[in-house]
Parts: C-alpha cells; sequence; structure tokens
C-alpha cells in the first residue's frame, strides 16, 4: 500500500509540466567537432531514455518511448499505441543497420514500446539489460535475444567484462542505480526473477529491476575504442554507473548522455559525474514530461528543475545540447 501511494504520489509530480522558455532547447539539426579525426557519429534523441546512435554501418538503439499515455490512463489498463509508435518509427527510417538495443532498467516508460518496435529491428540485434529486463519481455521478444549483463557488470572499483556485439561495437555494463520519485523513496520497484507468461498490462507492473549504465564503444579495425559514449537511463548517485579509472584511463568518455529526470533527489549527480567522466560532450536526455503526446510540443518536467541542470553542465565547462524529440545531433570526432 505505501509502494502504491509513493507511486501516485511521484507520477502526480511528474505530470506537472513546465515550460520550455527558459530552457536551451534545441530544435534543429546541429554539429559539433570534438576532434579533427574527420569522423562522424549521429545521436538523434527519441524522447525518454530513447536515443539511436549512428557510426558508419553500424546503430545502437536505446529503448524508446514513444506512447506517452496520459496521467489520467495509469491507474488503468495501458499497453503501448500501435500507430504512434509506427508513426515515429517510419520517421526514423531503416533500423537495418541496429546492431543491439540497449536498456538500463524496466520501467514502462522505458521497455513498454519494445514489443512494437523490436520487430523493426534485425533479429540478429540482442537486447542487453538486466534480468527484470529479459523476463519482462519473455513473450515478446520477436526472435530477438535477450543477454543479462548482470554477470559482466563492472563497479567503480572493478572493470566490466566487454560484450562484443561485432568487431566494431561493443557495450561495457556497469552497476548503477535509480533515483528516487519522492521522499527518498523509490516507486515502482523490485524486480521478476523468471519469465513472465504475458507483457505487463499496467504501470506499476513493469517493475524498476537491476539498474545498469553503460559505455557504448566503437570500435577501430584494431579492436580499440574510437568512439566512446556514456549511457543511463536513470539518475544515479556516486559511486554507482561510473566505470573504472583503468578504463576511463584507457579511453576517455567523448560523449556523455545525462538523464535528467528525478536528478535533484541525489546528492552529487550530475556534478561528480561531469568531474569523473570528463567527457567532451553531453546530451541531456528525459527531460521532458512523459505523460504529454509525443506529437504535441515538449514541456520540461517541472520537479526536475531543467535549468539547474543545464546550469550545473555549463559551470562545467561541458558543451551539450538538450534536444526536442527526434532532433538529430552530429558529432565530428
Amino acid at each position: 500500500m505505501r509502494n502504491s501511494i509513493v507511486a501516485l504520489a511521484a507520477l502526480t509530480l511528474a505530470a506537472c509540466s513546465q515550460s520550455t522558455a527558459n530552457l536551451h532547447l534545441q530544435t534543429g539539426p546541429e554539429t559539433h567537432a570534438i576532434g579533427g579525426g574527420g569522423r562522424t557519429a549521429t545521436f538523434e534523441y527519441l524522447g525518454a531514455g530513447g536515443w539511436l546512435i549512428r557510426r558508419g554501418s553500424d546503430a545502437v538503439l536505446t529503448a524508446p518511448f514513444f506512447t506517452n499515455p496520459s496521467f489520467l490512463r495509469l491507474p488503468f489498463r495501458t499497453s503501448s499505441n500501435h500507430a504512434v509508435v509506427q508513426q515515429h518509427l517510419d520517421r526514423l527510417g531503416n533500423l537495418d543497420d541496429v546492431r543491439v538495443v540497449v536498456t538500463g532498467h524496466a520501467h514502462y516508460d522505458h521497455i513498454m514500446d519494445l514489443p512494437e518496435v523490436l520487430p523493426r529491428v534485425p533479429a540478429s540485434a540482442p537486447i542487453v539489460g538486466g534480468v527484470t529486463v529479459c523476463n519482462t519481455l519473455a513473450s515478446a521478444l520477436a526472435g530477438h535475444a535477450c543477454e543479462s549483463m548482470l554477470t559482466r557488470a563492472g563497479t567503480r572499483n572493478a572493470a566490466a567484462t566487454p560484450f562484443n556485439v561485432n568487431a566494431r561495437v561493443r557495450v561495457l555494463p556497469y552497476f548503477s542505480e535509480h533515483a528516487s520519485h519522492v521522499a527518498h523513496i523509490r516507486a515502482l520497484n523490485g524486480h521478476y526473477a523468471s519469465p513472465l507468461a504475458h507483457v505487463p498490462a499496467k504501470p506499476n507492473a513493469w517493475r524498476e529491476g537491476e539498474t545498469l549504465a553503460y559505455l557504448i564503444d566503437f570500435l577501430d579495425a584494431n579492436g580499440a575504442p574510437e568512439l566512446r559514449v556514456w549511457y543511463v537511463d536513470a539518475s544515479p548517485n556516486t559511486p554507482y554507473g561510473l566505470p573504472d579509472d583503468a578504463t576511463l584511463h584507457d579511453k576517455r568518455v567523448d560523449v556523455a548522455i545525462f538523464c535528467v529526470g528525478n536528478w535533484n533527489q541525489q546528492a552529487d549527480y550530475p556534478k561528480a559525474y561531469l568531474a569523473a567522466l570528463a567527457p567532451s560532450y553531453a546530451l541531456l536526455g528525459h527531460w521532458e514530461n512523459f505523460f504529454r503526446s509525443a506529437d504535441r510540443p515538449p514541456l520540461a518536467l517541472r520537479a526536475a528543475d531543467v535549468g539547474a541542470f543545464e546550469a550545473l553542465v555549463a559551470q562545467a565547462n561541458v558543451p551539450y545540447t538538450l534536444p526536442d524529440r527526434h532532433k538529430v545531433i552530429t558529432i565530428q570526432y
């Protein structure tokens, strides 16, 4: 009962919107140079924790969310909106270059749309995430393998075991955490230890599960990381989600993808992460109100204080983009 009350309170706060007028919201295509190697990669924001990252012939998809059920629908049966999801997937074009689908945790606003998305992605592309992600989606994998990263996950003091997607892409998972929703309590938590017969029908049945952060490495011809991306889809607190020093010493982070939602429930995020990662560029995601239709102009999460998050990134002298949905950022490196 307590968790249900907390969940309702948290979702009520999240449903409150704020204008983007005072934010540095970017809507048009952008190109930013972080190096002079003559190479490029693109990052398209899909909403919530979703990104489509393309480098050469390889793409990495982080679980997109388009359905955005309204706050009033949440207590009742909620499922993916087929028409909305397909409309947004059509905007992405051909997804045959997707090599892996990356998930950080199993809340509905991160993986609920995956059963609609996966048939558009080559079956050869595995899903990577925690055990709960795989068990929640067990009945709807559309021929995709779901690989648990828990035995590979590293910590601030221990290196991760890389998961090699192919000769050009690998992911390194790290144990992370999800910020509290309200009053230092996480709502919609818990896990699934065995596969579900059906995907959940209500948001509170999409349990958080195990939360992971990732380094996504695009490799050169010799197998060394050429472009390194750090990704989280939930706001952690140190030391969670941070790679070990040896890995960071081997190759610095080029692009860090931050989650803005619930960041102010943590003590040292993002400040400590900006210092530890020292990224060349930052992208800010999961900042918009995900109870608002994905086809309407976005509004910010009022409780997240997106402007204050932007200010911390600016104070760290890290160039960044706060993107609108489907905005494409080209990084030259």
